[in-house]
């Protein structure tokens, strides 16, 4: 059986929209109880499928270089434009994986050993994984 807000805020005994705020990362949820609906929602696989839900991108970076940002900002602003959400994670963030509702990853400019743990983690969680790199072109594939 599909789980929906309903169920997530009946287990916890908080509000539907409680639940809505906090899948959304939105602002008015306290941190513990954002916390226990997260791990709620993942414990049954929650999945926002209406036409509504916007895509929720992590993409993993480590260059902080000025050509660094410019591409994470091209990359923000192409992702936008196709409805998707970003959150931008270093890769030592990426445990940060396990409590937010992502739907995809995004690995950019990463040395290898950083795309490995990547897409070890990645495999774990179920979650597709794609690796971008402006440089070596042997260095691209995971």
């Amino acid at each position: 059986m599909k789980a929906r807000l309903r169920d997530i805020a009946e287990t916890l005994g908080v509000s539907i929209s409680q639940v809505s705020r906090a899948l959304a990362n939105k602002n008015g949820v306290d941190p513990d109880i954002r916390g226990a609906i997260l791990a709620e929602a993942k414990k049954r696989g929650y999945r926002n499928d209406s036409g509504k839900h916007k895509l929720e991108i992590a993409v993993v970076f480590r260059d902080v270089s000025a050509t660094g940002i410019l591409q994470l900002e091209e990359l923000q602003r192409k992702l936008k434009q196709k409805n998707s959400r970003v959150v931008f994670l270093l890769p030592e963030s990426c445990n940060f994986l396990e409590s937010y509702l992502v739907d995809q990853v995004v690995a950019l400019n990463l040395p290898r050993a950083d795309r490995m743990a990547l897409q070890q983690k990645c495999n774990q969680l179920g979650l597709p994984v794609s690796a971008f790199s402006t440089g070596d072109e042997n260095e691209k594939v995971l």
